[in-house]
């Protein structure tokens, strides 16, 4: 997450400098949920993807990947299988609750899927 957080202040990189990070790690899937802070995806707000959105979904691919979270090139190939979320103001008390607020890092050993 810090990795990230540093990405959105360099010059040339396409990642938010307003957004937060958390994480949920599910050992008994794993997966790793990446909840997005800042990003504000309200339905009533929501727009479509633009460029740079995507290539900031791709240099976040490319954190992960470095550190073998997961290979986009070979779903098989993984430590673990990253799921991205765009927290929106309605989530941010549950997930508070839950314990994943920016900068923290959750692990839960859970057999549902994070999004069940």
């Amino acid at each position: 997450m810090a990795e990230l957080t540093r990405l959105g202040r360099v010059d040339g990189s396409a990642v938010w400098p307003q957004v937060r990070y958390a994480a949920a790690v599910n050992s008994t899937l794993d997966h790793i949920r990446l909840y997005l802070y800042g990003l504000d995806d309200a339905p009533d707000t929501r727009h479509t993807p633009t460029e740079r959105d995507r290539d900031a979904f791709d240099e976040i691919t490319t954190v992960a990947t470095a550190h073998n979270w997961t290979n986009p090139h070979n779903p098989a190939d993984h430590r673990f299988r990253l799921h991205t979320h765009v927290v929106t103001p309605g989530q941010v008390s549950d997930l508070h609750e839950l314990g994943r607020t920016p900068a923290t890092v959750t692990v839960v050993a859970d057999p549902n899927p994070f999004w069940t």
